[in-house]
C-alpha cells in the first residue's frame, strides 16, 4: 500500500487508537516533533527524550556486550577501565551518562568524547565486574 493510501485509511477512521508508520518527520522542522504532556498544557521534544546509546555487558575477561544500542565496541583499557565506543557520534561531549552494576561495586565515567565514554568500575580497587550497564542521553551528531 502507498503512503497516501495509508494516510487516507487513517483519516477515514477518525476513531483510530493506533497509527502504524515506519518514519516520523516534524511538519515545521523535520528533526523536531513536539509531544503534548499528560496534562495537555506542556510539550516535550521527542528526540531530546530518547536514549541515544545503552549497553548491558560483561566486563570480566574480554568485555562482551549482551545487548546494546549505538555501541560499536568495548575496549578493555585496563582492569576496571573499559572504553565504550559509539557507532554514531554524539554532537558534543556534554551528554548525560548513567551506569549501574551489581553486587555493591560502583561505576562512574572517567572521560568522554563525541565517540566514546571511558568508565571506571570500583569495588575497593579497579574491578572487572561481570554485569554492567549504561545509558547516554544527549544529541547525536
Amino acid at each position: 500500500m502507498s503512503r497516501a493510501a495509508d494516510l487516507a485509511a487513517l483519516i477515514v477512521d477518525v476513531n483510530t487508537t493506533e497509527a502504524k508508520t515506519d518514519e516520523l518527520t516534524g511538519k515545521t522542522t523535520a528533526g523536531s516533533i513536539a509531544v503534548t504532556g499528560e496534562g495537555g498544557s506542556t510539550t516535550t521534544n521527542l528526540q531530546q527524550g530518547l536514549c541515544k546509546s545503552w549497553c548491558q555487558w560483561n566486563n570480566a575477561g574480554t568485555p562482551t556486550a549482551s545487548d546494546s544500542l549505538n555501541l560499536s565496541s568495548i575496549v578493555d583499557s585496563a582492569t576496571g577501565r573499559p572504553d565504550l565506543n559509539f557507532t554514531n557520534n554524539m554532537n558534543n561531549d556534554d551528554f548525560a551518562a548513567s551506569g549501574f552494576g551489581r553486587s555493591g561495586y560502583s561505576m562512574m565515567w572517567d572521560h568522554s568524547s563525541t565517540s566514546q565514554i571511558g568508565v571506571i568500575i570500583w569495588y575497593g580497587s579497579y574491578y572487572d565486574a561481570n554485569q554492567c550497564s549504561y545509558m547516554i542521553q544527549g544529541d547525536l551528531a
